[in-house]
C-alpha cells in the first residue's frame, strides 16, 4: 500500500527540482507516509494524467488572432494511493487528502496543527498573490531549462518562451546591468515581506539598555511547530538551490537575508529532502 507520487526527472544530483512537487515531497516525508517516485517528462503529463482520470489543475489561455482559447491545464504533483484506489493532482488538494486519509500521530504529525487547516488555506493564496510577481522568474526560468533532461527540453522552451513573448535566452537580464539590480533587489523585498510574517512569533527581550531586541528567531510560522505553510516557502527555495547550486553568488547572497531566516528554515527541513 506504498502511494506513487508522480514527479518531473531533471538532471541534478536529486533528480527532483520542481517547487510544486517539493512541497508534497517534503509532505510525504515529514508525515512518515510511505511512498515510491515515478518520473514523468513534461511532454507525457497531460496523457498519464487523463490516462488514469486525474483531473486538470488549472486553465491556460492563449490567442490565436481574434480569438482567445481557454484549455485545461494539467499538472505535478500528482499521487496513487493504491489503499484508496485514488489519483489526485494539486499540492494542497494532495495534502488535504493525506490528513484525511492517514490521521495524524505522533509518528506522522498534521502539517495542519491545532486546528489550523483554514489559517493554513488561507496563507498558500497570501503567499502566491504576494510572490506572484517577486522578481525572480527571470534569473530562474531560463536556468531550469538547462537541468531539464532532453525529453522534457522541447516543451518547457515553447510553453515559457510563449509566457515570456522572449526567447528563453534573451530573458536573464545580463548580469551587473540595471535591469538585473533592478530584479534581485525586487525579489530580496518581496522576500522581506515573508520574512516579517515569519518575525511575528520570533522570541524577543530587552537588552542592558532596555531596548527590545530578538533573543530567538523561531524557524517555522507557527514557531517551533512545522506547518504546511513552511512546506509551501521551502518548496519555492529549495527549487532556487537546486536550479542555482549552493555556491552560485545568488544562492549564497539570499542565505544571508533576513538574519538568515532562509538559511534557517532550509536546515530545519534538511532531514526532510530525501528522494525516495
Amino acid at each position: 500500500m506504498t502511494i506513487t507520487f508522480y514527479d518531473i526527472p531533471s538532471t541534478t544530483p536529486e533528480c527532483a527540482w520542481s517547487p510544486n512537487t517539493w512541497k508534497i515531497r517534503y509532505a510525504l516525508n515529514y508525515r512518515n507516509i510511505p511512498y515510491k517516485t515515478e518520473w514523468i517528462e513534461y511532454p507525457d503529463i497531460k496523457e498519464h494524467c487523463i490516462k488514469h482520470g486525474i483531473k486538470p489543475t488549472g486553465k491556460t489561455r492563449f490567442t490565436n488572432g481574434p480569438e482567445v482559447i481557454e484549455r485545461d491545464y494539467y499538472s505535478l504533483p500528482a499521487i496513487y494511493d493504491p489503499k484508496t484506489n485514488t489519483y489526485l493532482a494539486d499540492s494542497l488538494r494532495i495534502v488535504e487528502y493525506l490528513e484525511h486519509a492517514y490521521p495524524p500521530s505522533p509518528s506522522s504529525p498534521s502539517l495542519f496543527p491545532n486546528n489550523t487547516h483554514a489559517l493554513q488555506v488561507a496563507f498558500t493564496t497570501a503567499y502566491n498573490v504576494t510572490t506572484r510577481d517577486d522578481g525572480v522568474a527571470d534569473f530562474i526560468v531560463p536556468a531550469v531549462y538547462t537541468k531539464l533532461n532532453v525529453a522534457s527540453q522541447p516543451y518547457f522552451r515553447r510553453t515559457r518562451e510563449e509566457r515570456f513573448g522572449k526567447r528563453l535566452e534573451d530573458v536573464f537580464p545580463k548580469p551587473g546591468s540595471e535591469e538585473d539590480k533592478a530584479g534581485w533587489s525586487k525579489f530580496k523585498e518581496v522576500t522581506g515581506i515573508l520574512d516579517g510574517w515569519y518575525a511575528k512569533t520570533d522570541i524577543f527581550g530587552e537588552d542592558s539598555e532596555g531596548k527590545t531586541v530578538a533573543e530567538r528567531r523561531t524557524p517555522f510560522l507557527m514557531g517551533d511547530t512545522l506547518s504546511w505553510g513552511d512546506l509551501v516557502i521551502a518548496g519555492y527555495t529549495i527549487w532556487l538551490r537546486i536550479i542555482w547550486g549552493e555556491d552560485s553568488d545568488k544562492w549564497q547572497d539570499m542565505m544571508t537575508w533576513h538574519g538568515g531566516r532562509w538559511k534557517t528554515l532550509m536546515a530545519n527541513l534538511k532531514k526532510y529532502e530525501t528522494v525516495l
